[in-house]
């Protein structure tokens, strides 16, 4: 197994070789448009070396394919060529990756594919590198990426289906001249569908006979109750009632206006309608601003939360003597220690417990409900024209599209039972009859344990993208006595999904110069409103003084032309 680390400065030269000597990309496979849907790629396919569809190996001869990947940092122990299952898929596929993998924050790994893409030096596939829409639109319709529509169809029989259960994807996945550029990374867990939800200590409200609170008032009255009842019991008033990792208000803040967090930002728009608006300059969330720089002013909600990484929240949550009353997370294991996964009341992970949305002073209680936003608007898989079998490389990506391709790429290999277990390697197997998953119905497997900390798995889609649907995930086998899954199943069904709220704005196909400005207003205006919002809650700024000066610079920067642009292709593309 071949694999390259590609550094930016490498890439970069590479970049402008390409560039001096070419003057532009040209490709010897083009897609017409208009829907060429895969003809361009299914060319190739007398070519091809592959064997039946839906069969193992996939070719009969042994074929190689370069991917060119991007990740964030892996394990010390983690390494892709090595990797137990890297060696397992190659065996079973008779297909040899040749990985580039590029490793950085999602800022870098977007310049190094930039710099590869402007290189000319293609590799057989792009993946894991959130490719844009204006990128796929780009760089299909000149024929670097190919269209898939016919070689999905006739090859990939898994993705067909994802397609055929979720007519979603497809469509938010079509570029406007009817072909798919590339696939995306679909995983929908239940719990996923509500990510910003209040963890609170339960012992702690049970120790101050507090009931969980449902509304803003309340959630109030027991933050300070927290803070001067001493539950700790240590005589000091050391408790952190409420603490958070960075600026994570969008529970809070859909007391007073629905506001979602996308890629873990606020994008302070909502959809009302068929109307986009820009909630960072509504009154509803200066509203609800207020009432989070209160709970900041009076020690209730601490302020250094806004700096605040994952690691340090943690060591705080986890600290002797315990000091923190809630905290916001998709689950507890966000900012607590999962001892047990199975329930004990001696567990600090699970004294914690979830409340219900609150009612803010207008009555409106809801739960962002992030069910569209788990679909990737990005590219996670392209196949390029400089590939020579096509057909070998959706049958390679179709496998992870299936339970058997996501579980075996995350847990290690599918076994008969425990006997059949390898030392070292977790491992599954198909649920035994009277097993069941967190929704109550029978179960499709049962996990041996994850191998993130060992050189297994391929880190749950760090390397390519997968699908996974609802009834995969919770087809996950439980244990009767109370397991974390079962939970946060029962969380959020029963406390979030009643007071759920989509108006988060779909993904949209812009042509190049439009998305190029589009981009550059949403980063200014986002990062601006962004910074506004901690100085307004920590009180660096007044909300009641310098709230005109905020909206007035809102405007300066570029408000009214990014609604307009926004709502403009917003229409183009769902209406």
């Amino acid at each position: 197994m071949k694999k390259r680390m590609l550094s930016f400065a490498s890439l970069l030269l590479c970049a402008l070789l390409a560039l001096s000597a070419c003057g532009q990309t040209q490709s010897s496979s083009s897609s017409a448009a208009g829907g060429n849907s895969g003809s361009a790629g299914a060319s190739s396919q007398a070519a091809s070396q592959s064997t039946a569809p839906g069969t193992f190996p996939i070719t009969a001869e042994k074929t190689e394919l370069d991917i060119f990947f991007t990740r964030d940092t892996p394990p010390a122990n983690w390494d892709v060529e090595t990797n137990w299952f890297t060696e397992y898929y190659e065996e079973l596929t008779n297909i040899h990756v040749n990985f580039e993998m590029v490793v950085g924050d999602p800022a870098q790994r977007a310049q190094a594919v930039n710099l590869k893409l402007a290189s000319a030096q293609y590799p057989d596939i792009f993946s894991k590198c959130m490719l844009s829409r204006s990128q796929q639109v780009m760089y299909g319709t000149n024929g670097v990426f190919i269209p898939l529509n016919d070689l999905i169809d006739q090859y990939a029989p898994n993705i067909k289906k994802m397609f055929d259960d979720n007519p979603h994807i497809r469509e938010q996945i079509t570029a406007p001249d009817g072909n798919i550029y590339g696939l995306p990374d679909v995983v929908y867990f239940v719990h996923g569908t509500s990510p910003s939800k209040m963890w609170m200590n339960g012992k702690w409200l049970e120790q101050l006979d507090i009931e969980a609170p449902a509304t803003t008032e309340e959630f109030y009255d027991a933050l300070v109750a927290i803070r001067d009842g001493d539950p700790n019991g240590n005589g000091l008033k050391d408790e952190v009632p409420l603490v958070t990792q960075g600026l994570d208000i969008a529970f809070l803040m859909n007391s007073f206006v629905y506001f979602d967090m996308v890629n873990n930002r606020p994008s302070f728009t909502m959809l009302d309608g068929d109307e986009i608006k820009f909630v960072g300059a509504m009154d509803e969330y200066r509203e609800g601003l207020r009432y989070i720089a209160k709970l900041v002013n009076e020690g209730l909600y601490a302020a250094d939360s806004l700096t605040m990484d994952r690691n340090q929240r943690t060591a705080l949550a986890m600290g002797d003597p315990e000091v923190v009353g809630a905290g916001t997370a998709l689950w507890p294991g966000h900012f607590l220690t999962v001892d047990t996964p199975v329930y004990s009341e001696d567990s600090r992970f699970w004294e914690y417990q979830a409340i219900s949305p609150l009612e803010g002073p207008a009555g409106l209680r809801q739960a962002y409900y992030a069910g569209a936003a788990i679909l990737n608007g990005g590219s996670e898989f392209a196949i390029t024209s400089a590939c020579e079998d096509p057909v070998a490389a959706i049958r390679w990506i179709d496998y992870f599209y299936n339970l058997e391709g996501f579980n075996t790429a995350s847990y290690g290999p599918k076994i008969a039972d425990e006997a059949e277990l390898i030392e070292g390697i977790a491992g599954w197997r198909e649920a035994i009859d009277g097993e069941v998953g967190a929704d109550g119905n029978p179960a499709l497997f049962f996990p041996y344990g994850l191998n993130n900390e060992v050189n297994v798995g391929w880190q749950t889609g760090q390397v390519v993208p997968r699908y996974q649907s609802y009834a995969q995930h919770t087809g996950m086998a439980v244990p009767a006595d109370g397991h974390y899954e079962q939970m946060l199943y029962d969380v959020t069904v029963n406390d979030y999904w009643p007071y759920k709220a989509d108006k988060t704005v779909p993904p949209l196909y812009m042509d190049d110069q439009v998305s190029s400005e589009f981009a550059e207003l949403n980063a200014i205006l986002q990062d601006y409103a962004t910074e506004a919002a901690a100085q307004f809650i920590t009180g660096v700024r007044d909300l009641e003084t310098e709230w005109d000066a905020y909206l007035s610079e809102l405007n300066s920067l570029g408000l009214a032309r990014f609604m307009e642009v926004y709502q403009q292709e917003y229409e183009k593309n769902y209406k």
